[in-house]
């Protein structure tokens, strides 16, 4: 296949919460049972109290917004989950009668890394033609993929309603150069992978070095990472599936104005038709609107237009609106609570793609009014 000129594209990652796997305990959950509802009204949790009480309180404020379903990050206590509190999230979200998700790393496991530093991935750096360390894992190395499925399968065990794949489950075009993964490419294809054919046109723009064409070897290339991706989400789901066969797995959209699956598949190795073959109940993305306006000094009315153009191509990547959730931005950077046109605004551009999941990110000290989430949540 001929190379395809791509710039460079801004991504919103979220930050990457180092895990580490343990003996596991399944929580028997004896309140009200979350609900089954097909579309996710949710919302999306910056941080959860550690007060129980605190975190009883803030749960039931939710569901009173109408809402049936948290999504969150577990809480961290030196770079391990906090399994207590994880234990209190569950039981408090079904007493509020509310589904929980959780949101796990895969690749950016950074407590993995500090276990087993030789499982570390690494990149060409089109600057210096140099390979360095990318700080997520290797999928190349099939001790890492079990790594991951045994701690999916653990958190799974403690009865949460849904698994959210965390956005560093991705290969970006210059990573995936391991040892392990060079010596497979060489063994499938018969010839050692070159990176400077790889990449066969990279500009050098006041000194970013950003990659403009594609050569030789690179789509064989990335099919082996597409193939690894693929691997590991079977694996996690099999797993996950086996300590809890309620659990709905979703995974990340990367989609920042893409519009055609071959983009994706360059940059992210994300195939989304191989994907929607997959047994995958939900895809999920976040656009944080307001924090891409300030990062990149856009007007309101540019944002608005990222936020549209983001959804138009989730819309076109996906086509079944059932399956998306879509999160969008209702604070401020400084926690305060943005106006209540520009949310609705947001959210008119979210339902243009057919009515998807929507969740509201807040954060635990600022809610949004109720009057709008609710009528928002009652759109169905």
């Amino acid at each position: 296949m001929s190379g395809t000129c791509l710039r460079s594209m801004k991504r919103f990652a979220a930050p990457l919460f180092a895990v580490v796997v343990f003996l596991s305990f399944t929580v028997r959950v004896t309140a009200t049972e979350a609900p089954t509802a097909s579309t996710v009204n949710a919302f999306y949790l910056s941080a959860v109290p550690t007060d129980y009480e605190k975190m009883k309180k803030l749960f039931l404020s939710l569901r009173n917004g109408g809402a049936n379903t948290i999504i969150l990050r577990p809480i961290m206590e030196k770079g391990r989950i906090n399994k207590t509190a994880l234990t209190n999230n569950v039981f408090l979200a079904h007493q509020a009668g509310l589904a929980i998700f959780v949101i796990l790393p895969t690749r950016g496991m950074e407590a993995a890394l500090a276990e087993h530093p030789d499982w570390e991935d690494v990149r060409y750096d089109p600057g210096s033609g140099t390979l360095q360390p990318t700080g997520k894992l290797d999928l190349f190395n099939p001790y890492a993929i079990v790594y991951i499925a045994d701690f999916f399968k653990d958190i799974a065990a403690y009865s949460v309603d849904g698994i959210f794949i965390d956005k560093d489950f991705y290969y970006r075009d210059t990573e995936g150069m391991s040892p392990t993964a060079l010596e497979k490419y060489k063994k499938k294809f018969g010839s050692p992978l070159n990176p400077r054919r790889v990449f066969a046109k990279i500009d050098n723009d006041s000194g970013a070095h950003r990659i403009q064409d594609y050569g030789k070897g690179f789509w064989n290339w990335t099919g082996l990472k597409r193939d690894r991706l693929m691997l590991l989400l079977r694996n996690v789901m099999q797993s996950s599936r086996a300590a809890n066969k309620k659990v709905k797995i979703g995974i990340p959209l990367h989609v920042p104005g893409f519009t055609q699956v071959e983009e994706q598949l360059a940059w992210f190795s994300y195939d989304m038709d191989a994907f929607k073959k997959m047994t995958i109940d939900l895809y999920w993305i976040a656009i944080p609107h307001r924090e891409i306006r300030e990062q990149q000094n856009l007007s309101y009315q540019k944002s608005m237009e990222v936020l549209s153009r983001t959804v138009k191509s989730v819309k076109n990547m996906m086509g079944d609106p059932s399956k998306m959730v879509i999160a969008i931005q209702t604070t401020s950077t400084s926690g305060a609570v943005l106006p209540i046109s520009e949310i609705e605004e947001a959210i008119e551009m979210v339902k243009h793609a057919e009515e998807p999941g929507i969740a509201f990110m807040i954060d635990a000290d600022t809610m949004v009014p109720e009057v709008l989430t609710k009528k928002t949540f009652r759109r169905q």
